[in-house]
């Protein structure tokens, strides 16, 4: 699989578009030389069977291959992200955006074949309710586009992409957690995105999520460092003592 990434610091200046920004993977399925990403199934719309479904904890029932839900609604979903260990996430597909390179790609060199494609932004939330530690797994969705054709996730190499945030779980995700996850797909000259898959084991039809695409991209979360929470804290008690 294709990933992304970002030149270094010095080469990295407006109007110098070159090929920094690889191209993603638009088949499905496709190679890859990640421990995670390999054990990822071929996405398939081919026949429904729950049966194809992994060994999920007592109590915990996964929806039923095929399932369409608008954008909110929740799934329960299981794959084998590597051997050994089962993911099983409450997975709920929040927002679709599409944006565009000069709005959320500043900073990046892209080629002309790249600067044809139209980038999304996937905003989920996951449970872990696996009942045990998923920490630094990558959440399994594709994105599908009006053709039908099943886009795979970009990855970047080196740090956090800011708009969107990685698609891998924290690397601690104890059994309960939630976690906010972001994924990135560039979609090809004259499609668009039209639904966002996640595809069960051994072909099973995909669990789908469709629904408005916004073409407002929420700004990156802010996080506040120890040391300006403290600093917070002890003005906040200073003016109790003046009080």
């Amino acid at each position: 699989m294709a990933r992304l990434r970002r030149l270094p610091r010095s080469t990295r200046t407006v109007g110098a578009l070159a090929a920094a920004l690889l191209l993603g993977s638009v088949l499905a399925g496709c190679g890859s030389d990640s421990a995670d990403e390999a054990a990822e199934p071929e996405p398939s719309a081919s026949t429904s069977d729950p049966a194809a479904y992994l060994d999920t904890p007592d109590g915990v029932t996964l929806t039923e291959p095929g399932t369409e839900l608008s954008l909110g609604e929740a799934a329960t979903v299981a794959w084998e992200p590597r051997e050994g260990t089962i993911a099983v996430l409450d997975l709920t597909v929040d927002r679709i955006e599409r944006t565009t390179f000069d709005e959320s790609f500043q900073g990046w060199q892209i080629d002309d074949a790249t600067a044809a494609m139209t980038p999304y932004f996937v905003r989920a939330t996951a449970t872990n309710v696996s009942g045990e530690d998923l920490g630094g797994v990558q959440v399994l969705l594709w994105a599908r586009d009006d053709s039908g054709t099943l886009v795979a996730v970009q990855r970047f190499t080196e740090k956090t992409f800011r708009p969107c945030p990685s698609a891998d779980l924290p690397k601690a995700f104890p059994d309960g957690d939630t976690a906010q996850v972001c994924f990135v797909y560039l979609i090809s000259p004259g499609r668009a995105l039209t639904a966002v898959a996640f595809p069960p084991p051994q072909q099973a039809d995909e669990v789908l999520w469709t629904g408005k695409v916004s073409t407002e991209v929420r700004p990156p979360a802010v996080e506040k460092s120890p040391k300006k929470q403290q600093n917070k804290q002890n003005g906040g008690k200073q003016n109790r003592k003046q009080q």
